[in-house]
């Protein structure tokens, strides 16, 4: 991981002191700088962003799970995929999160874009890296056991029966005799 710091006194670390699982997370701490105070908000929230991910499959669904816990109640973060080329293409999938005291378990599912998709660009690489950044000008932010899978995106209704709803019915032609003629 690396990370993007708008001032001196803000960290991305590693932390043994409170992990998830395991013996160690990863810390960002913000810090409100008055220097930075004129700046969009983007380039003044740490970011830790990790190495990038090759041998992406275009078309492929992932899902990307990450605990995250927090110093304060309410601290606001994102969790992203981006896939970046400048000039060229700027593809994210992410997810707004709140964070709280206790470890909580966060998850961005996304497809990785294909030709004849809405976002897939020419050129596109297979590659992208995961950003989470501290939505907030100063606050702290616990990262842990962050897992990236390919996933099976169900369909609405394949989805719908995977909660337990309309497991008995049956989805069939039902049969009509003439129904264009009311005749059923």
């Amino acid at each position: 991981w690396s990370g993007r710091l708008p001032s001196a006194d803000c960290r991305v670390e590693i932390d043994p002191t409170a992990p998830h699982s395991g013996t160690q997370s990863l810390r960002l701490h913000g810090v409100a700088s008055p220097a930075n105070a004129e700046k969009p908000s983007w380039e003044r929230q740490v970011a830790a962003s990790s190495t990038y991910i090759t041998q992406v499959i275009h078309g492929q669904a992932y899902r990307l799970g990450v605990w995250l816990r927090a110093g304060s109640e309410g601290t606001h973060a994102r969790i992203e995929a981006l896939s970046f080329k400048s000039k060229a293409y700027d593809i994210r999938f992410s997810q707004q999160v709140t964070v709280g005291l206790a470890w909580s378990e966060h998850e961005v599912t996304f497809r990785f874009p294909q030709k004849g998709d809405s976002n897939f660009r020419e050129g596109l690489e297979e590659t992208f890296y995961i950003r989470i950044t501290l939505r907030q000008d100063a606050g702290t932010l616990w990262i842990d056991d962050a897992e990236l899978r390919a996933a099976d995106v169900l369909n609405e209704w394949d989805a719908w029966r995977q909660d337990g709803w309309d497991r008995n019915s049956i989805v069939a032609d039902p049969l009509f005799v003439d129904a264009a003629n009311d005749d059923y």
